[in-house]
Formats: C-alpha cells, sequence, structure tokens
C-alpha cells in the first residue's frame, strides 16, 4: 500500500514548521523534528508503511499517518480508472470523502433517475446528473421548448423551438455521450396513476421538477414513490428565494405528506389560507436562481447515489434568500418514519 498527501493540498516547509494549504485553509504543525519534515515530503512523494518506519519507526508513523488522516490529507495510492472521460476529475473529488473514489464512480454510472419535469429545474438537475456519470434516465415532460425558455433552460436552443423537450433533452445528453440511455415520456401526470408506466423500471432516485398541477404534484409523487420504495426530492423557485428538499427515503424518513402536515401544525391561519390559494405558478423566473437551487439539489442526490447519506435535506427543507445570499432551515422534522409505509 502506498501512502501519498492529497494532490489538492499544497505542502510548504519553513524552518521546523509544515504548512498544508488545502481547500482554503492553511493547517500547520509546528517545530517537527527533521525525520518528521522528511517523512512528510516522503508521503508526499509516495511511500510505503516500510519506507516510513525506516524514517521515524513504527509508533511515530502510525501516529504522523493518523493525524493527517484527520485532517483529511492523508490518500492511499490508486489509479484513476476514468482518466480520459467526462468523471475524470470528479473521480478526484470522490477520494476526499471515499477510500475506493473508482468504486464510488462505478456505483454511481449503475443508477437510473426519473426527472418529471424538463423546465428551469428539471433541466439544469439533468446536465449535473449526465457531468455526474449517471447512464440512465427517465424523462417525462409534455411541454414544447419556447423561447422564453431559453433564458434559464440551457441544455435547448433557438432550434428546439416548437419540440418537444423529452425529444431534445435526449438529444442533449447522446451528443454529450453516446453510452446514455434516455426512456422519454411526453405526458402531462395528473394522478397516481398517470405514472404506472414506470412499474416497469428499477428507479434510484426520482425527481419531482414539475410545478403543474399546483400543490398536488408532489402529492402525486410521493404516494407513487412511497408505493414503489424510491427516494425522491423536489425544489421550487420564488423571485427572492428558492427551496430544496425534504429528500424522502421510503422506510426511513416521514413521507412527504406527513412532512407537509407536520408543517402546516406550526404555520398561522392566514399562513394556511394563503397556502391553500396558491394555484397559480409565478411568472417570474431569473436564469442564474433556477441554476443555482437546481444545483444544490443536484448535489444532495448525487451525493445521496453515491452512499453518502450525510446530507442536510434528508427530512429537511433547506431555503436560500437571494438578497442575503443565506441558507437556512425552512422546515424539518426530527429522524424516524411515519405510519404511512
Amino acid at each position: 500500500m502506498i501512502y501519498n498527501i492529497s494532490p489538492s493540498a499544497v505542502t510548504l516547509t519553513s524552518g521546523n514548521d509544515i504548512y498544508f494549504f488545502y481547500d482554503d485553509d492553511i493547517l500547520y504543525v509546528e517545530n517537527c523534528d527533521k525525520d518528521v519534515i522528511d517523512a512528510v515530503n516522503k508521503i508526499k512523494q509516495g511511500c510505503t508503511m516500510d519506507e516510513l518506519t525506516k524514517l521515524l519507526g513504527k509508533k511515530e508513523s502510525l501516529e504522523l499517518l493518523k493525524s493527517l488522516k484527520d485532517i483529511n490529507l492523508l490518500r492511499i495510492n490508486y489509479k484513476n480508472d476514468f482518466s480520459e472521460s467526462i468523471v475524470e476529475k470528479q473521480v478526484y473529488f470522490w477520494e476526499s470523502i471515499f477510500q475506493s473514489p473508482n468504486d464510488i464512480q462505478k456505483l454511481i454510472q449503475t443508477k437510473r433517475v426519473c426527472i418529471l419535469g424538463m423546465g428551469a429545474v428539471g433541466s439544469i438537475i439533468f446536465q449535473h446528473l449526465i457531468g455526474a456519470g449517471i447512464k440512465s434516465f427517465i424523462i417525462i415532460d409534455n411541454d414544447k421548448v419556447e423561447l422564453n425558455n431559453l433564458n434559464r433552460q440551457f441544455i435547448y436552443n433557438a432550434n428546439h423551438l416548437k419540440q418537444l423537450k423529452v425529444k431534445c433533452a435526449q438529444e442533449y445528453a447522446t451528443d454529450i455521450d453516446k453510452t446514455i440511455e434516455v426512456k422519454k415520456y411526453p405526458r402531462f401526470i395528473n394522478s397516481v396513476e398517470d405514472l404506472s408506466f414506470l412499474n416497469k423500471y428499477k428507479i434510484d432516485f426520482f425527481v419531482c421538477a414539475a410545478d403543474l398541477p399546483p400543490n398536488k404534484i408532489q402529492h402525486i409523487v410521493n404516494k407513487f414513490c412511497i408505493k414503489n420504495n424510491i427516494p425522491f426530492s423536489f425544489a421550487a423557485l420564488g423571485i427572492n428565494y428558492g427551496t430544496w428538499g425534504p429528500l424522502i427515503i421510503p422506510q426511513k424518513t416521514i413521507c412527504y405528506d406527513c412532512f407537509c402536515n407536520e408543517q402546516e401544525k406550526h404555520m398561522t391561519e392566514m399562513e394556511l389560507k394563503v397556502l391553500k390559494a396558491a394555484n397559480e405558478v409565478i411568472k417570474a423566473s431569473f436564469g442564474p436562481t433556477n441554476t443555482t437551487i437546481s444545483a444544490l439539489l443536484s448535489k444532495d442526490i448525487i451525493m445521496f447515489l453515491s452512499g453518502n447519506n450525510d446530507i442536510k435535506t434528508i427530512n429537511s427543507r433547506k431555503k436560500f434568500n437571494f438578497k442575503t445570499m443565506e441558507i437556512t432551515t425552512s422546515f424539518s422534522v426530527a429522524s424516524g418514519k411515519c405510519s404511512c409505509y
């Protein structure tokens, strides 16, 4: 086994001090013995435990390796199996989280994601998931590309006007990677039964990026995904803020209907009236804010599919204030599942 210091870190020595510049942080160790400095430089080049032991001894070598691991700088040397591919750089990102980054990337590429709604949110998420290496998609949308879509839906262009979004999205994906499989369905979903055509597929994640019918589509998706044991999540955009989540995992978290019921218990009578009356989709749309929320949800989806469950929107809806640039928790519930399963 060959140990390395993360290639993303810059390592400098000054006198008896060692400095690590990593992820916008400066970490340092003061008053090091020369042997420790030599050992760090050896690890930076790549070395075995035996080579390190010759410099420091067994106990000191283990302590040094532990210290580097504790500050997330220790790496086990590996060959990037995805060199010269779309996901080459992402594999180097995985090494900061997982011991076997190649295995994580291979896992992600076995997943199938269903996206309902290929508009401002769904199209951006589609882009990010393609970039992450997802190879199998189901996309659902009955709309055609309109000129006013092009300020925020960047997989489409003027040549796509009046064409079905799902057709254009499929072409976008295969233009990037011909091995990507995209099953396209130009349909409007108005009931759980309308999603029954998906029963023949194994779906690893469901993205609800549709906004019609208002205040209904999310509950339709909830019922379908709960029935079929599919993790799912949402995003929504306003003018001054956007939200993403909750990420619902059937049998492990509360369902979306119960999440909403819990939220309503904390609302005033007037807030509830406004919520029930909100049956129209806002007309305003701004590309950068759409992209921001879609990217944040995309990150949660990719992390979930990688097996990393440290996701802040599990059982929680996050809110991004575009004026203050602050992220807050819009609403959350305690961990644990509900009785709907």
